[in-house]
């Protein structure tokens, strides 16, 4: 603009700019608005799970999005990087995992376990976070001023300090919480070590890693361990020079309490320690407990045999006596051996289930309902209900392969093959050739016996999941009047097994089974 009308002896330049009022906010504050123009400045890319879709999701159409990016150079680019959770996940477990080996490098690495030391020039506060190893509101911190000088023979402290929590207490203590939510104290406990399965590696969203597996029992309560990550070898060799003596007593601290399917998971942490017949007066006490209890190991060295003193909810059987015995396996978790002989192609090879409960449900013109949820929804799960021969030495039957079994052995879902039919025009209801990868298969199974709608039949068999050797070979000791089975070679049929858990299963590491020669 240039003003004509002026008594200046000189021009007057002015430059407009039309400008409209906006507000600028960070990503994390514009959670939960609607928008509809939106300018996405990156300087840099996002530092947080979740935050480029909060940003870029703001804005109610495209045509109201603009977003400028900055490379490192501070120029324009068209590209960023978004942060995937569970890459983010591994890299502070990395992290953690490190924090041990970075305390080598400071004074720490002075101080002896079991040694007294007085400690001078420390800092005290209130103890803060989850899993503190001890019971005690208030935490001591060391700085660089802080000195152990080394004291001797001085006998009012124990060499040892446990705060021990009784086995038939954990599944009390552990219910307490939710899957992701941490105890605000770690606990310590005690006991005898029943089969014990040695370091192994198994895959879990952290990529692979060591596992140490076996039972602690106190002669009333059993309940499953693991042990995790560099300490797994560890205490695996350390158990090597204890494996030839009778009830091996174990010493767990600062483990984690957790549950599924509600069944008790004891964790190691990184703080945790593990002792095997420590000279304590606490493990002399354990042994005297035992042996008032009437205990007796369940595993003999000498013969490799196992035999579990405790009431066990399974139990092993064959083919013969479990259909000689209908009436009497109902409502009872049975385990058999047993091979696939030939597969059934004139029956239905899926059923339709409900997505709740997964029981089968009944077809009402178009609409699918449930009995046990008393619902009706337009669309159903397909599940595998595959009707088989199978054999053992003792006798051949025809059992329905549930969906379980299946999905494990041939390493996909029947809505995979449902489809995949739908898409080349084949009939859904045609026998899918692909199943017949099974014929052959050597599997041990949990059985469940049902009544039969077919009312040329009494009953049905229907094989629920598979089991791994080792509950196999547990479980053959407390089978009476069983045949016995041959020797199976299942590495092969487990190694499918762990590639082809069910959708959503993968995902926690104590969903998944790892299956021992």
């Amino acid at each position: 603009m240039v003003p004509t009308d002026t008594n200046w002896p000189f021009e007057f330049k002015r430059t407009q700019f039309p400008l409209q009022i906006c507000f600028a906010m960070t990503v994390n504050k514009s959670q939960g608005q609607s928008l509809d123009t939106v300018g996405l400045y990156l300087p840099r890319p996002v530092f947080s799970h979740d935050q480029l879709y909060i940003a870029i999701s703001r804005v109610t159409s495209p045509e109201g999005l603009h977003i400028l990016i900055d490379d490192n150079n501070g120029k324009s680019t068209n590209i960023t990087s978004n942060v995937n959770l569970a890459k983010m996940e591994a890299l502070i477990f990395e992290h953690i995992l490190s924090l041990d080996k970075s305390r080598s490098d400071w004074k720490i690495k002075n101080i002896v376990e079991g040694a007294v030391y007085i400690i001078d020039t420390f800092m005290v506060r209130d103890a803060s976070g989850n899993l503190k190893p001890v019971s005690t509101d208030t935490s001591i911190r060391f700085t660089n001023a802080t000195t152990f000088q080394p004291c001797t023979d001085y006998v009012m402290i124990p060499k040892y300090k446990f705060e021990f929590m009784d086995l038939g207490d954990l599944m009390d203590e552990a219910r307490k919480y939710g899957p992701k939510e941490n105890p605000e104290f770690v606990i310590d406990i005690i006991g005898v070590v029943e089969d014990f399965i040695k370091v192994s590696k198994i895959p879990t969203k952290f990529g692979d890693r060591d596992i140490v597996r076996f039972k602690i029992c106190d002669a009333s309560n059993k309940h499953m361990v693991g042990i995790w990550g560099d300490m797994a070898k560890v205490v695996s060799d350390q158990y090597e020079e204890y494996n030839h003596e009778e009830n091996v007593i174990v010493i767990l601290t600062s483990v984690k309490l957790g549950t599924y399917n509600d069944t008790l998971q004891i964790s190691s942490l990184a703080s945790s320690k593990v002792y095997f017949n420590l000279d304590d007066e606490c493990v002399l006490e354990m042994r005297n407990r035992l042996e008032l209890e009437g205990y007796k190991p369940s595993r003999d060295d000498a013969d490799n045999s196992y035999v579990l003193t405790l009431a066990s909810p399974y139990e092993f059987i064959n083919l013969k006596t479990l259909v000689d015995n209908v009436a009497g396996s109902v409502e009872k978790k049975l385990y058999c051996g047993l091979t696939i002989a030939k597969l059934e192609e004139g029956h239905p090879w899926f059923s339709y289930s409900c997505s709740k409960c997964h029981l089968e449900v009944v077809e009402v013109g178009n609409r699918f309902k449930c009995g046990k949820c008393n619902r009706t929804f337009p669309v159903a799960e397909k599940r595998f209900s595959v009707k088989a021969v199978v054999v053992d030495q003792s006798f051949s039957w025809s059992i329905l392969l549930m969906d379980r079994v299946v999905k494990r052995l041939i390493g996909c879902s029947a809505s995979h093959i449902y489809l995949k039919q739908t898409k080349e025009e084949v009939a859904t209801k045609v026998f899918p050739a692909f199943l017949h990868v099974m014929d052959g298969k050597e599997i041990i199974v949990v059985v469940e016996v049902h009544a039969a709608k077919d009312v040329s039949e009494n009953f049905i068999i229907k094989a629920q999941d598979m089991y791994d050797s080792n509950m196999y070979a547990m479980s053959i000791s407390e089978s009476s009047n069983h045949v016995d089975f041959p020797t199976l070679d299942l590495s092969e049929l487990f190694d499918q097994a762990e590639s082809s858990k069910t959708p959503g299963s993968c995902k926690s590491v104590s969903k998944k089974i790892k299956m021992e020669k």
